[in-house]
């Protein structure tokens, strides 16, 4: 976590300080697209999502539009820009239970019930975030929640009906990871690192980053490793 807001910070006071050498309009969009930085920096720093805005129903509080628009802006466009072109919007990695990046309405399968997003960065799609089934729990890139927390999401979507389309930015992560706690609850997995097996056979970009897999291993540990 520490390494992305370092990435961030870097990006902020480089911006900055090019912003010192122009005038006029140059400087008022470099001086607005560092203080995005910035705040994406502090959000990781302190590892509180929460800082960069996303509401419960997917849109991006008005404060965080004003004063991070060229950076939301150009996240947007590099994800689309970048995203494989050679991978599935979505697959499913146990009965029921779809990992995938962000959705749109056109590659959502016809058939999920609850679509789960779990990005901070992003917008939701209107046509996505107005859908019955839509949760948001918003999670830094990289990041991951705390096992009582996760234990709480876990339950949440385990009482609800249908399959369940879990999804972060690229489908890889975050996404991959409460899958595999979901999936764990309705005995498909045996453990995280049986997770991780079994979901890559299917999507074989998912792997769970560092603080990741130490979180989903303590949730194990405290709530379902005890046989």
């Amino acid at each position: 976590m520490t390494r992305y807001g370092l990435i961030f910070l870097g990006l902020g006071l480089s911006v900055a300080a090019l912003a010192l050498r122009l005038d006029g309009a140059a400087l008022a969009l470099l001086a607005w697209t560092a203080l995005g930085f910035a705040i994406i920096a502090l959000a990781y720093f302190t590892e509180r999502p929460a800082l960069l805005g996303k509401r419960p129903d997917g849109s991006i509080a008005p404060w965080t539009l004003v004063c991070g628009m060229p950076v939301m802006l150009l996240n947007h466009g590099v994800h689309w820009l970048i995203r494989p072109r050679d991978e599935p919007p979505c697959d499913e990695v146990a009965p029921g239970i779809h990992v995938g990046g962000l959705p749109t309405l056109q590659t959502l399968p016809t058939d999920i019930a609850t679509i789960v997003d779990l990005t901070s960065e992003f917008i939701a799609q209107p046509q996505v975030r107005c859908l019955p089934g839509y949760l948001s729990y918003p999670m830094l890139d990289d990041g991951f929640v705390g096992p009582d927390e996760l234990e709480a999401i876990v339950r949440e979507l385990d009482a609800r009906p249908g399959p369940v389309l879990i999804h972060c930015g690229s489908g890889h992560g975050r996404s991959s990871t409460l899958a595999a706690a979901l999936g764990i609850v309705r005995g498909h997995f045996a453990s995280p690192e049986d997770a991780e097996i079994q979901m890559r056979r299917v999507r074989p970009r998912i792997g769970y980053k560092a603080v990741q897999r130490e979180r989903l291993g303590q949730w194990f540990a405290r709530y379902h490793g005890g046989g």
